[in-house]
């Protein structure tokens, strides 16, 4: 059952983004050429909410296709399952045990009955937040564009925010924008919120409601971690490039981009300053950002703030000679930290392998080729790129752009879920061998 079900999640993705690829392949969809490869890319890095792109979303797709998109990245941010649900409640239709596995494990609900009001919650919560996004950005955008115009990217923009998608209607992404205060603050509480997680959500409004006297591990460690690493990203982004890309804005457009482009690091995608002249020392430490991405449960990538919480924790405890990892009065499992370690070196070898063979392969820097390896695989969208119309995947050959596709992909799904999906065993081990010792 637990290969079935993983293989389930990895085809329902695939399945979305093909059904996607298939849609903006139609005529009234783009304008003029578009091949399979480039609608395949796009569809990829809308339904893994990604935005690194191979076409100018505003100019080279039609309205049709830019609602197209729209849709991928709500699918994409909030799991193919939770409409899935949706659909089937509204229809009247029950959930299959599987389907209700895939449910469960992508939000952490232990309970089948909970399953439902837990997907209404969320898309709920989802919707409200978009549409509030939407009435910010709606009056920001009105001091540039018409009525018509503004409402349009108001709507757009909100669900690309929310759903940490990075794609943009307008050619340089926000960099225009990188003074306006209220329409930075709505896209990056946009983000923020969309990268919080569903099960944080979920445990507030319990708390709220008196249902739960305390907060979780889980939750504890999001809401810790989370405003840490935006304030430590938009000091040193700010320290870094103080002389550098933000030399020529005010101090307070220099604030604004730094706090930016600290939370749209975190899987995002958008960006208020060119990339292309950002210091490699600051896209090397853009990309450590990248890499640990937002919360499980949401519309985030990236290894997650609750792994690195985990390892941070790990190593300290261990440096001080202690055999449990405990924090917060609570203890962690030995299964639990094995898996987070497994999970954060599969995830290196993956991208470093990534790095080498697009630097070898594209003939790209090798700074670049990790930044464009682990916008894709951390599902971030940013890329040196960026200060143009597109990003520099559109440069890459085939073999390129799949495996950018393929990054995006099992970053989305996930790591664990995609490699379950072929290696799981279902087997059972029958034979418990004696302990063995390693030296190290």
């Amino acid at each position: 059952m637990g290969k079935k079900l993983y293989r389930n999640i990895v085809l329902g993705f695939a399945l979305t983004i093909l059904i996607g690829a298939l849609i903006l392949m139609l005529p009234f969809s783009h304008k003029g050429h578009l091949s399979f490869l480039d609608a395949l890319f796009t569809s990829t890095s809308a339904v893994c909410v990604t935005g690194l792109i191979v076409k100018n979303t505003g100019k080279d797709f039609t309205i049709f296709g830019q609602i197209v998109l729209s849709i991928l990245m709500q699918i994409g941010g909030l799991g193919f399952m939770t409409f899935a649900t949706l659909i089937f409640f509204t229809l009247g239709k029950k959930l299959s045990y599987t389907e209700k596995l895939i449910l469960s494990s992508q939000f952490g609900i232990s309970s089948f009955k909970e399953i439902l009001k837990f997907t209404l919650r969320v898309l709920k919560i989802s919707f409200l937040i978009e549409f509030i996004g939407f009435i910010f950005l709606f009056i920001g955008f009105s001091k540039y564009f018409d009525f018509k115009h503004a409402l349009y990217y108001a709507y757009f923009h909100a669900i690309s925010a929310f759903n940490n998608a990075g794609f943009s209607l307008f050619p340089n992404s926000l960099i225009h924008f990188v003074d306006d205060t209220l329409i930075n603050i709505t896209i990056c509480s946009l983000i923020v919120l969309g990268g919080l997680g569903f099960i944080v959500y979920d445990e507030i409004l319990k708390y709220k409601r008196k249902l739960i006297r305390h907060f979780s591990l889980h939750t504890k460690l999001v809401l810790f971690i989370t405003p840490l690493l935006i304030i430590i990203g938009a000091i040193m982004f700010f320290l870094l490039e103080k002389n550098g890309v933000l030399g020529t804005l005010t101090l307070k457009g220099k604030v604004l981009a730094s706090l930016f482009q600290s939370i749209t690091a975190r899987t995002a995608g958008f960006n208020t300053v060119d990339f292309s002249k950002l210091k490699d020392i600051t896209l090397f430490f853009l990309i450590i950002l990248m890499f640990i991405g937002g919360a499980p449960g949401s519309t985030a990538g990236g290894v997650k703030v609750t792994t690195i919480g985990v390892v941070t924790v790990t190593f300290w405890r261990v440096l001080r000679g202690h055999k449990d990892v405990q924090f917060w009065d609570r203890r962690l499992d030995s299964t639990t930290v094995f898996r987070v370690f497994f999970l954060i070196t599969l995830a290196l070898v993956i991208c470093i392998i990534s790095i080498f063979l697009i630097s070898e392969t594209q003939h790209v820097n090798v700074i670049y080729s990790a930044f464009e390896v682990v916008s894709a695989f951390a599902t971030v969208g940013l890329s040196v790129g960026n200060g143009g119309d597109l990003s520099l995947s559109a440069n890459f050959d085939t073999f390129g752009k799949l495996l950018i596709i393929f990054l995006m992909f099992i970053g989305r799904v996930g790591i664990m879920t995609f490699f379950y999906s072929l290696l799981a065993s279902t087997k059972k081990e029958k034979i418990k061998y004696p302990k063995g010792k390693v030296y190290f």
